[in-house]
C-alpha cells in the first residue's frame, strides 16, 4: 500500500492505513525524508567519481580529494534519507560505521571512508602524493561507486529494508513484551 502518485512531496515520510471491513487493516509506510535533496547528492557524488577517475593516473592528489568528497556525498545522501545531516568528517564516518555494523552497507565502505579521510589529508597538506600500491586508486573508486549504488537503491522506489540499532539495554524479548503492552486497536 502506497499513496496515489505524486501525492506526497518527494522530501516527506507518509504513512497510510487501510482498515478492512470486519477487523483489521494494513499498514504502509515510508519513514524516507528528503529524497529530492538525496539523489541531487547522489548525482554529485557521481560527478567527483568521474573526475576522480580521469584525474587518478596524472594528478593523484587532486583525485583523491575529488574521491572523498564522492565518497562523503554518498554517506550525505544515506544520510538525509534517514533524517540525519552533517558537515562533520568525523560524525559522517561514525554514522557509516553504524550503518555498516547494522548491515546496511558493506564494512568495506565504512573502512574506505576512513582510509581516504587519512590519505586526503596527506594530499592535501603535503607536497607530494599519497603513497598509494599500484592498483589501489582504481579500486578505491570501485568501491566509492558501490557507495553511491547503496544511496541510489536505498533511495530507489523498493529499496531493502533498513536495520537499524536497538537503544542501549534493550534486549529482543523487552521489545516484544513492550509491544505487546502497548498494542492499540486501531479504528
Amino acid at each position: 500500500m502506497r499513496p496515489a502518485e505524486g501525492a506526497v512531496h518527494p522530501d516527506s515520510a507518509w504513512v497510510c492505513f487501510f482498515s478492512q471491513p470486519g477487523g483489521g487493516g494494513v499498514l504502509g509506510f515510508d519513514y524516507r525524508k528528503n529524497r529530492a535533496v538525496a539523489q541531487g547528492l547522489v548525482d554529485k557524488a557521481e560527478k567527483y567519481l568521474a573526475l576522480a577517475r580521469k584525474g587518478g593516473d596524472d594528478h593523484l592528489s587532486a583525485a583523491l580529494d575529488a574521491a572523498h568528497s564522492a565518497a562523503e556525498l554518498s554517506v550525505q545522501a544515506l544520510m538525509m534519507l534517514d533524517n540525519g545531516t552533517t558537515q562533520n568528517h568525523a560524525e559522517r564516518r561514525k554514522w557509516l560505521k553504524m550503518w555498516a555494523d547494522c548491515g546496511n552497507s558493506p564494512a568495506a565502505h565504512s573502512d574506505l571512508m576512513d582510509n581516504l579521510a587519512a590519505l586526503r589529508k596527506v594530499a592535501r597538506c603535503s607536497p607530494g602524493d599519497p603513497p598509494l600500491k599500484k592498483g589501489r586508486f582504481p579500486r578505491i573508486c570501485n568501491t566509492i561507486q558501490e557507495m553511491i549504488d547503496v544511496a541510489k537503491s536505498v533511495n530507489g522506489p523498493s529499496p531493502s529494508p533498513i536495520n537499524r540499532p536497538l537503544a542501549p539495554g534493550w534486549t529482543t524479548r523487552q521489545l516484544e513484551s513492550d509491544m505487546d503492552e502497548d498494542t492499540v486497536e486501531l479504528h
